[in-house]
């Protein structure tokens, strides 16, 4: 197994003004998916001695901002990808085996953003 190795590069807003970013990824390891079919933003992380990466991909089916996480496995060769969450990733973090995501979300009723923090379970 070769250590996952994460760079993003092209990075630019998602939109003009926005504070989030698109990104293309440049993943290395023994197990990496087709990713160039799927916009990401610039939120990543590598862990578990680089047997995992975690990534953000903008979900743009809708004109909200939303976003889904994806869990690689390069022992397993697998993928797994997150419901679609509304807001922005802005970070990824692991503790103890679990992935926290932190993320901005609008609130649409009263107009307001704010931070809100997910503890993802991938199966």
């Amino acid at each position: 197994m070769i250590p996952y190795q994460l760079n993003f590069h092209n990075i630019h807003e998602i939109r003009m003004g926005s504070p989030f970013n698109k990104a293309s990824v440049s993943l290395h390891g023994s197990y990496v998916p087709n990713l160039e079919d799927y916009e990401f933003q610039d939120v990543g992380l590598v862990f578990g001695n680089g047997r995992f990466c975690a990534l953000a991909q903008w979900d743009t089916t809708d004109n909200e901002p939303r976003f889904k996480v994806w869990l690689l496995d390069q022992k397993n060769n697998l993928t797994s990808i997150s419901q679609s969450i509304s807001g922005a990733c802005t970070s990824i973090v692991e503790i103890n085996g679990k992935l926290l995501i932190k993320y901005w979300h609008y609130d649409p009723h009263t107009k307001t953003g704010h931070n809100e923090e997910l503890e993802l379970q991938f199966a």
